[in-house]
């Protein structure tokens, strides 16, 4: 009897065993899971953010890096007040001496601002959303114009020309049409960087204050109807979906 006794405990013990091995094999495959959420989720944001940053970098150095050895003498940008306010879309230029990365300067030491450098925002062929402040896909281009005279004149010309005619410059990527100016003659345009939202600019003689902004696309889908809704305009529930970066460009040629 004894040892029927001690096989059925052997018995029953094997059967407890076996469910508690059930058991933490359960709970070890939640947790397992969870955290494969949990990191493929962090994965995700980190590789949104990783894209963005990307952009935020091509932006920041294509400007800062030029410009600040421009002239802030010759800024303009869409908010001055001699810009016709009825053309939507951001833009800035500035009169730049620089060539194969160098400054081209005369006998005295001067620079020679020989070109006019347009940079702007601009939606991507056949974009579908409602409005271009609806947009998370604009392209911030550069565009590069030489002066055909170097005089200060026909620099105030040439740049005058260009915002008079903003519109007839800012042209979808592709498009190679660009008109043929009194005082400057298009030179070359390349992309900068993609997936923008905005770019807001504040000037003040000496500096220029950036702003650009891009949106956190697959999360924001989740909550609002993206190419719908206006992304310039930051409301509390909008805010957790962007992405801002801000800087100051300092002119060195005053």
């Amino acid at each position: 009897m004894s040892e029927k006794k001690s096989v059925i405990g052997s018995k029953g013990f094997s059967l407890v065993e076996a469910v508690l091995a059930v058991a933490i094999f359960s709970v070890a495959t939640i947790i397992l899971f969870n955290c494969i959420n949990v990191f493929f989720r962090i994965w995700n944001k980190q590789d949104v953010r990783s894209d963005i940053n990307i952009n935020f970098l091509k932006a920041y150095k294509s400007i800062n890096d030029d410009l600040s050895l421009s002239s802030t003498d010759y800024f303009d940008f869409y908010g001055e007040k001699d810009v016709n306010p009825c053309y939507p879309s951001r833009w800035f230029l500035y009169t730049s001496a620089s060539s194969d990365k160098r400054i081209l300067a005369d006998s005295t030491g001067s620079p020679i601002w020989n070109k006019v450098v347009l940079y702007y925002l601009i939606r991507p062929a056949n974009d579908p959303c409602s409005s271009a402040d609806n947009c998370p896909h604009k392209i911030l281009m550069r565009t590069e114009h030489r002066m055909k005279s170097l005089d200060p004149a026909s620099v105030d010309k040439g740049i005058n020309d260009i915002i008079s005619s903003i519109e007839n410059f800012i042209k979808p990527p592709g498009d190679n049409f660009y008109p043929e100016m009194e005082k400057t003659s298009f030179l070359r345009k390349n992309r900068v960087a993609e997936n923008i939202v905005d770019l807001q600019v504040e000037y003040i003689r000496g500096s220029v204050f950036f702003e650009i902004t891009a949106l956190k696309e697959k999360e924001a889908r989740k909550n609002i109807a993206v190419g719908n809704i206006n992304l310039t305009d930051r409301t509390e529930n909008l805010l957790p979906y962007l992405e801002i970066l801000r800087w100051r460009t300092v002119n060195k040629n005053l």
